[in-house]
């Protein structure tokens, strides 16, 4: 499989266009973009008709390669490129155009599937609006910060998540979490938040979560 090749390798065969040919059925056009541009493509459909078979497929109608343009200076850790594989409507397959899948690629050769994250905004139109800080679902106090696996519901804080066992929105069972932001606000000498503040809101929420 192409993402498990080294970034190095994957990097040389993009820029040199010598990637092996039993990865494509047609090969794409190369574009280069400057740093927070914004650009429309559009792309021609090829002359020959493509044949991709029937689901699940092989191959697809169309996977868009986004790569860092320089890797100096880069990081174990860095993520230097971000692969789309997306679904088009046709006879064959008539399931809605969409993206069906997205992978990162890091520089150390690691890659990962991105997945969606559910999120309870609290707005009618579904959208999360950047002067409003997303609050825990439970405590409705502190931010959420904690995105809970398998069911991929980031709607807690670290404290209220230290009380359940259980999703608050799903009540599916927890068995992983991680952080999609840093947690200083659990910290008693926080701004804005003294001692009495945090010990009585803990206690609140574990009795009433007891309850």
């Amino acid at each position: 499989m192409l993402l498990r090749q080294s970034w190095v390798t994957i990097i040389a065969e993009m820029r040199e266009g010598t990637m092996p040919r039993g990865y494509f059925l047609c090969p794409g056009p190369h574009y280069s973009c400057k740093e927070h541009s914004q650009k429309v493509i559009r792309f021609k459909i090829p002359p020959e008709r493509l044949d991709f078979g029937v689901f699940p497929r092989k191959y697809y109608p169309l996977v868009i390669f986004l790569l860092t343009e320089s890797d100096e200076g880069a990081q174990i850790d860095d993520t230097l490129a971000l692969i789309s594989i997306i679904h088009i409507e046709d006879q064959e397959c008539t399931l809605p155009t969409s993206v069906l899948a997205q992978y990162m690629k890091q520089y150390s050769g690691m890659h990962f599937c991105l997945k969606l994250l559910y999120v309870v905004t609290g707005f009618n139109d579904g959208e999360v609006r950047e002067e409003e800080e997303l609050l825990c679902v439970v405590c409705q106090f502190f931010p959420l910060s904690r995105v809970l696996l398998p069911c991929r519901h980031a709607c807690i804080c670290a404290l209220c998540f230290s009380r359940i066992n259980t999703c608050p929105m799903c009540r599916a069972q927890i068995s992983s979490y991680f952080c999609v932001r840093n947690e200083n606000y659990i910290l008693r000498e926080n701004k804005g938040i003294g001692r009495s503040a945090v010990d009585e809101l803990a206690h609140w929420m574990f009795r009433n979560l007891r309850m």
